[in-house]
């Protein structure tokens, strides 16, 4: 089963890089950071699941994947930018 591994390395490093700046990160950020914190977790616990169902087609694990991922990017994008704008 292949997966994705430089997308979710970069989603990692992404999202380590904004954790290390979460003191700048002002209320209406910090509501959105939780959520994504939120959404990871729950991405996290999927993916785990899906790589362990044995009946789990690998297109079936990396379009929930890619799609999960998608979602956590746009986020995690979204207050990088708001970040640097403050700056």
């Amino acid at each position: 089963m292949e997966f994705d591994k430089s997308a979710l390395t970069k989603l990692q490093q992404l999202r380590d890089e904004l954790k290390l700046k979460s003191h700048l990160l002002k209320n209406e950020l910090k509501d959105d950071w939780d959520k994504l914190e939120k959404e990871w977790e729950k991405n996290q616990e999927t993916i785990t699941r899906l790589k362990n169902a044995a009946n789990q087609t690998a297109g079936g694990l990396k379009e929930a994947g890619r799609a999960g991922l998608s979602s956590l990017k746009e986020g995690y994008q979204h207050i990088k930018t708001a970040l640097e704008n403050r700056n």
